[in-house]
């Protein structure tokens, strides 16, 4: 399996975001109606590895809670939380097993 680097892949993502928020602008109604629960752990789980490579575990549920046509406050009753936990358990993972930086050479 290849590997691609945290940095590579940050930089797609944020070119995927930027391409998203640009059809978003010309498209603001487009919505999600019939996807059902069955898809929203694995947006969760996009979501942490999202979060673990580029340090914003937010930015995918936030866009299925907005495809999904969620108000504002329902959208913040969510990604809030999520957010929180997703930060909870990076600092219990980075607890059990340390976090190393990199050696300047």
């Amino acid at each position: 399996m290849k590997q691609t680097s945290a940095g590579v892949f940050a930089a797609g993502f944020g070119v995927f975001l930027i391409a998203y928020c640009t059809y978003m602008y010309f498209r603001p109604d487009f919505c999600i109606r019939r996807s059902g629960r069955a898809l929203e752990p694995f947006v969760g789980f996009g979501g942490g590895v999202i979060g673990g490579a580029t340090a914003f575990p937010g930015a995918l549920p936030a866009i299925w809670c907005n495809a999904r046509g969620l108000t504002k406050l329902e959208q913040r009753g969510l990604v809030q939380p999520y957010i929180l936990l997703m930060q909870i358990a990076a600092i219990i993972y980075f607890s059990k097993v340390g976090c190393s930086r990199p050696q300047p050479g």
